[in-house]
């Protein structure tokens, strides 16, 4: 009986230190399921803060491309402006040309009328002096 008495206690102490290392297998089994967990919620964390920065990208690209688009509406604004201004100076300018020939023009027989009545006035201070 001494014989089994000692595989009784032998198997008893073996159970108790199966018992103990299944502990430890659960405790490392459980810091193991934490680990992953938290590195789970920093992925998706991480995930979060990286789809928000992406929206407000987009959203700040978007208030770019509106502003492209206005300063575009108003540079073809302007364009239409600035070749109605050059069609205006063009008229005008054909309308200073005319008159400058026409000013031209009426100086010319002024010119002519002037040298005409200078030659009259010669005439007739001649004739007073003569007579």
């Amino acid at each position: 009986m001494g014989a089994a008495a000692q595989v009784f206690k032998n198997n008893a102490t073996e159970k108790i230190r199966l018992e103990a290392e299944q502990q430890e297998r659960d405790r490392w089994v459980a810091q193991e399921k934490r680990d992953a967990m938290l590195n789970l919620a920093n992925a998706f964390e991480a995930s979060v803060v990286l789809a928000s920065d992406i929206a407000s990208a987009v959203e700040e690209q978007g208030v770019a491309t509106q502003e492209i688009a206005r300063n575009i509406d108003q540079a073809v604004a302007d364009t239409h402006e600035v070749s109605a201004n050059i069609g205006g100076v063009s008229q005008a300018a054909n309308e200073t040309g005319s008159a400058a020939i026409e000013i031209r023009s009426v100086a010319s027989e002024l010119s002519k009328q002037s040298e005409a009545l200078r030659a009259e006035v010669d005439k007739f201070l001649c004739g007073v002096r003569a007579a």
